[in-house]
């Protein structure tokens, strides 16, 4: 007589593509990994050594593709393995590494206050990864006239805006690491009315 045997097809993984434009990946960056034989109860993990992490989470969008949300992972190099329901395996090798993020040297909020016309900025909006200072911009908002914000996140100048009142400007500073990962953050400055007596005792600028 003839026995049949099940045999539980394979999975493969071939490739993963990162966030945007990243060579490198953080916590809760989703990635997406290409292979074959991807079923529903498809389940990702991530190695590195002898240490193995689930996926915070995982979608399979097709039996080709799996989106997958990485956990607080170390950095270094990771492997992807990929589990069916069948507990079959597929795995890539040395697939993607983990590198921080850039951090702020400051807090978020306000930087200071400065006098119309009167102030000078020295504020640092500036960011670091891994002791060195990674490139920053205003993605949103803007500085007051006046002042200007280096590719190290200094903010000098004297506001010339001509405020009749105390002004709040709002602003949001993106960091860019070697790896384009990107961290941003908020910021204000508020610039003060400035007045100063006349001859008719009146006041003006």
């Amino acid at each position: 007589d003839s026995i049949w045997v099940a045999i539980a097809p394979g999975v493969t993984v071939l490739s993963v593509t990162l966030p945007g434009s990243q060579t490198a990946a953080s916590t809760g960056d989703t990635i997406t990994i290409t292979g074959a034989g991807f079923d529903t109860g498809s389940t990702v993990s991530f190695k590195n050594g002898g240490s193995t992490t689930p996926a915070t989470s995982s979608t399979r969008v097709s039996g080709t593709r799996i989106d997958a949300v990485l956990p607080s992972l170390s950095e270094g190099t990771y492997d992807v393995i990929v589990t069916t329901s069948s507990g079959t395996t597929g795995e890539l090798g040395s697939a993607f590494d983990v590198d921080g993020t850039p951090a702020f040297n400051t807090a978020s909020g306000s930087l200071g206050t400065l006098l119309d016309y009167a102030g000078v900025a020295n504020f640092n909006a500036g960011a670091t990864e891994d002791g060195a200072s990674v490139n920053v911009s205003i993605t949103t908002g803007s500085l007051p006239n006046g002042l200007s914000i280096s590719a190290q996140g200094v903010i000098t100048g004297t506001p010339s805006v001509n405020v009749s009142a105390d002004t709040v400007y709002s602003f949001t500073v993106t960091a860019t690491d070697s790896e384009n990962q990107t961290s941003t953050r908020n910021f204000s400055i508020t610039v003060q009315e400035n007045y100063t007596p006349t001859a008719s005792g009146q006041f003006g600028y």
